[in-house]
C-alpha cells in the first residue's frame, strides 16, 4: 500500500515534525494538495518548488482588484491553497503554498521573511534548503508565529538539524547542560565542557559556556584552553 506522506515524516525527529504537523492549512487544504499536487512534483525533492508551476504572481485579480486589498482579492472567500491556485498571489501567498504543499505530503518546511519579501525554507534530501530567494540565508528570519530553536534567524534550521543528525550525542549534551544549572559555580564548567566535547553542534550549550567561564575561581589556564577549544570546535555550527 502507498504511504500517504513522504520518507521525512517517517524518518525525522520530534523537532521535524514541528515544521509539518504545525501548519496553517487545514486538513482539507492538505487532502486538496496530495490530490491536486502536478505528478512530475510528487516526490519529496521537489514537492515545494510546484509552486512555481501552480501559482501564478499577480498583482491583480482576473477583475482588477489588487493582491494588496486583502479579502476582496480572493472575492471575500477563505484564502485556501485551492485559492491562491485558481486566483493568483505574490511572494507571500507563492511561499504559503510551497510550504502548504511540502507539509500535506510530510515534509519539513516553514516561511522565512526577507527584506519586503517573503521567502520559504523546507527539508530536502536530508538538508534544509531556501526557496523563493532574494536575499540569502543570512537576511531571512523566521515568520510570525512560528516556533523557533536558538534564534528567529533563519539558519538556526540547519544548525539544529547538524546537532541532531546524531540524535543520542544531543540528548545527553542537553542533559548535560540542564545539570549544569544546578551545579557548584566552580563546576559548571567542566559540566558544560562536557556537553560542548559530546555535541559540539549544539548552539545552546556554547551560549552557556559563555557564563560558565565568567566564573571568578576559574584558573586562567583553563580559560585559556577553553578559548582555544571553542575555536577549534565552533567550525560545527553557524555564527550570526
Amino acid at each position: 500500500k502507498e504511504k500517504l506522506f513522504f520518507t521525512p515524516f517517517y524518518q525525522g525527529t520530534a523537532w521535524h515534525l514541528r515544521y509539518i504537523v504545525g501548519s496553517w492549512q487545514t486538513n482539507e487544504e492538505h487532502i486538496w494538495a496530495r490530490e491536486n499536487i502536478l505528478q512530475d512534483y510528487k516526490n519529496e525533492d521537489k514537492v515545494a518548488d510546484v509552486t512555481h508551476k501552480m501559482i501564478k504572481y499577480k498583482l491583480y485579480n482576473d477583475d482588477g482588484v489588487s493582491v494588496h486589498s486583502g479579502a476582496p482579492y480572493y472575492y471575500n472567500k477563505p484564502i485556501t491553497l485551492e485559492a491562491y491556485h485558481k486566483i493568483g498571489a505574490v511572494c507571500g501567498g507563492i511561499s504559503r503554498f510551497a510550504v502548504g504543499m511540502a507539509q500535506a505530503h510530510g515534509v519539513p518546511a516553514l516561511m522565512v521573511g526577507q527584506p519586503g519579501h517573503c521567502a520559504y525554507i523546507w527539508y530536502r534530501k536530508g538538508q534544509w534548503v531556501i526557496g523563493n530567494d532574494i536575499s540569502g540565508w543570512s537576511k531571512s528570519d523566521t515568520h510570525s508565529y512560528i516556533q523557533y530553536s536558538w534564534k528567529r534567524k533563519a539558519p538556526f534550521f540547519p544548525a539544529m538539524d547538524n546537532a541532531q543528525k546524531n540524535l543520542n550525542n544531543y540528548k545527553l549534551s542537553e542533559k548535560l547542560r540542564f545539570a549544569a544549572r544546578f551545579s557548584e559555580p566552580h563546576d559548571k564548567f567542566e559540566v558544560i565542557e562536557a556537553a560542548s566535547s559530546i555535541c559540539p553542534q549544539n548552539y545552546a550549550v556554547w551560549q552557556e559556556m559563555e557564563l560558565a567561564l565568567e566564573e571568578p575561581t576559574l584558573p586562567r589556564d583553563v580559560v585559556h584552553q577553553a578559548v582555544v577549544s571553542t575555536q577549534s570546535r565552533s567550525r560545527y555550527f553557524f555564527l550570526f
